[in-house]
């Protein structure tokens, strides 16, 4: 099943329960997606394996999870996931992934004095440094 690891609690199962029965049906069960949109990974799941785009109920879950948020992005609606940005912007590395296959270009204003003060912290990231390599690059082209 997806990869989902063996829930630990009662609503988990629920929720990986009514994923199943959609994965089942292969169609969206609208009754369902309520439960399905407690969940960030399974509300991914769900959007990507049954819906095949946009699931916006589990968007607020899929949000609050920068890895899965940074997935919906670049793979379920290929644009920038407003609400997860505040989220994305503690970790270089998925920061550097928004950046390189979301954005396309300098990360919006936040998120980037995120990355300028992890250039402090930890100068010898890569993704960090990669990432103001890249933005450079961009500059210089447009000049």
């Amino acid at each position: 099943m997806d990869g989902f690891s063996t829930p630990s609690d009662i609503k988990t199962w629920l929720i990986l329960q009514a994923y199943v029965h959609a994965r089942e049906k292969n169609s969206a069960l609208p009754n369902l997606e309520g439960i399905i949109a407690q969940n960030g990974e399974v509300a991914y799941f769900y959007a990507l394996r049954v819906l095949h785009g946009p699931f916006k109920k589990g968007e607020n879950a899929i949000s609050m999870n920068p890895s899965w948020a940074v997935r919906y992005a670049r793979f379920i609606i290929k644009k920038r996931f407003l609400i997860a940005e505040k989220h994305i912007a503690g970790d270089p590395e998925l920061c550097y992934e928004y950046f390189k296959h979301v954005i396309k270009k300098r990360l919006p204003k936040k998120m980037h004095q995120s990355m300028v003060l992890m250039s402090f912290d930890h100068p010898q990231n890569p993704f960090v440094r990669k990432y103001f390599n890249e933005v450079d690059s961009q500059k210089g082209e447009k000049s």
